[in-house]
């Protein structure tokens, strides 16, 4: 995935990172690299919380890791389509 590159320029990363996020917000559809099948978290509840996301110990390939959980909101606009009363 572009995002594995080393020395990618962090201001693209940002950038390829929020459009992937806005098309799967849009889409309801998300890449294969923002959903790990093999991750097992551990525990009922997650290890800290932050603004965009959760961190929860877990277990990927027999290996304990640290699993950024990532927050999807959605929007608090209302929807184009809506009609505004005359």
């Amino acid at each position: 995935m572009l995002l594995d590159i080393p020395n990618l320029a962090t201001e693209f990363r940002r950038h390829f990172m929020n459009a992937m996020l806005k098309l799967s917000r849009r889409s309801k559809f998300y890449p294969s690299p923002l959903l790990q099948h093999q991750v097992l978290l551990e525990g009922a509840y997650a290890v800290a919380s932050g603004q965009f996301g959760d961190v929860w110990k877990g277990t990927f390939r027999n290996q304990q890791v640290a699993v950024k959980v990532l927050r999807f909101f959605a929007s608090s606009e209302p929807e184009a389509s809506q009609e505004s009363p005359s």
